[in-house]
């Protein structure tokens, strides 16, 4: 899809998604919040990002098009209608921002800086 050079690793599944999720996380050494996770269903991927911190892209397309975020999945925090779109998102800055917010709220919070 041309994608590709834009990640470092790129995994599907049709079962089991949260231990897809957990297993390439250790296996690249990252935490949730530095990564993307992109679904075509917020019932599954969405919620598991949003549940853990991690950027997350819903793919609003195809059979479960009709899934609407609710509050035990979170509102992803991009929506897009086709993959090729993934390529106008700049994720760098939307993690670095992130991880800078974490790491600024985990040292007010930390009472041994």
């Amino acid at each position: 899809t041309g994608i590709e050079p834009y990640f470092r690793l790129i995994r599907f599944s049709q079962k089991d998604k949260d231990h897809l999720y957990e297993s390439v996380l250790s296996e690249l050494a990252l935490n949730p919040f530095e990564v993307a996770i992109v679904d075509d269903r917020v019932i599954r991927g969405i919620r598991w990002g949003n549940k853990r911190g991690a950027t997350t892209v819903w793919l609003k397309k195809g059979k479960f098009s009709h899934e609407e975020p609710s509050e035990d999945t979170g509102i992803p925090t991009y929506t897009i209608q086709n993959i090729e779109e993934l390529c106008t998102i700049s994720f760098s800055m939307q993690l670095l921002k992130e991880a800078e917010t974490r790491n600024t709220t985990s040292a007010r919070k930390s009472p041994h800086r």
